[in-house]
């Protein structure tokens, strides 16, 4: 009897801590960062009417340095800013965040 509840209480334990995607500390820390450089992407869209060749082009006149962390994923093409990463603990799997050209903030899925 104790054995099933304790595993009851540790599975009710971990669906609580569960963490939304993008709304983990890993996430959050990493979000900070990426809507740095979408602002500066932004700003650079709306000088030029177009996005940058490539992401290097917004530095420095648009943001001082590109992070180190997240790494993107950029499309001029699609028009769009892509990273993924491993999400804090316990949300098991992998999490991928994107914006658009001209959005103000980024959409973030779990993918497990």
């Amino acid at each position: 009897m104790r054995t099933v509840l304790a595993v009851w209480l540790a599975a009710l334990l971990c669906a609580c801590a569960v963490w939304q995607a993008g709304k983990d500390p890993q996430g959050e820390r990493l979000m900070q960062n990426a809507n740095a450089v979408l602002a500066a992407l932004n700003s650079y869209i709306q000088v030029n009417r177009k996005g940058p060749a490539t992401l290097q082009d917004l530095v420095p006149g648009y943001i001082a340095a590109l992070p180190a962390q997240p790494e993107f994923n950029y499309s001029a093409r699609r028009g769009s800013l892509v990273f993924n990463y491993a999400p804090s603990w316990p949300t098991p799997g992998t999490s991928a965040c994107e914006a658009h050209f001209g959005e103000t903030a980024f959409r973030c899925a779990d993918y497990r």
